[in-house]
């Protein structure tokens, strides 16, 4: 009997115990901050010669390589942990996983990209994020998007444009479901209006140049 109660004792104490993950969520805070960094850094080359410029490819050589660096910790840390939730690791190291991902190369991405899919079903990452990281997988892998959330820049003009849609016409309805808000406030940010004529007249022009 005093067996038994020792053994429930301790049983219960174990069960209570929370994994320590103080060194993990430090680490993606600095992965973090140097990641943000990196972008900021981009800005004044990208506003100077244009996002599609030499110069601003040139630049983005040297982020990816930093990048791969970010994603292969990361990496590590998802395949050991799991995607670590908010209530684990707080909320900005909790959505350095997605970013790191999201910036990584599309093999990376698409290996981990369940990964957050589980997640944001489990309420462990965000479905806006996820949204996002989907996007890019998309793009990268067939050519379209579905919530719009990538965006370009013609390198003549200047101007930004939405990257090719899946659907365009029902790119709201997608986009409410991930809890986006309506492509024409997204594109307002940008400084250009969400127009989806223009987009798929855009994307036919594309087709025919052979892009």
């Amino acid at each position: 009997m005093k067996f038994l109660f020792f053994f429930l004792l301790i049983s219960a104490y174990s069960y209570g115990q929370t994994t320590d993950y103080t060194s993990i969520k430090n680490r993606l805070l600095a992965i973090r901050q140097e990641d943000q960094q990196l972008r900021e850094e981009h800005f004044p080359i990208a506003e100077q010669y244009g996002y599609n410029s030499p110069q601003a490819t040139y630049f983005w050589k040297k982020v990816a390589t930093r990048d791969s660096i970010h994603a292969q910790e990361v990496g590590d840390i998802l395949t050991r942990y799991g995607w670590l939730s908010a209530r684990q690791i707080g909320r900005e190291a909790n959505q350095t996983l997605f970013l790191v991902i999201q910036h990584a190369n599309l093999p990376t991405m698409q290996r981990y990209l369940p990964f957050m899919q589980q997640a944001v079903r489990e309420q462990k990452a965000e479905s806006v994020d996820l949204a996002y990281l989907e996007d890019r997988v998309g793009l990268e892998s067939n050519g379209k998007q579905l919530y719009g959330t990538q965006i370009g820049q013609d390198t003549l003009t200047k101007e930004f444009y939405v990257e090719p849609l899946v659907d365009p016409d029902r790119v709201d309805e997608r986009r409410a479901l991930m809890g986006l808000p309506a492509l024409d406030v997204y594109t307002k940010a940008w400084g250009f209006d969400w127009d989806v004529d223009k987009h798929k007249k855009r994307n036919d022009s594309l087709k025919k140049a052979g892009h």
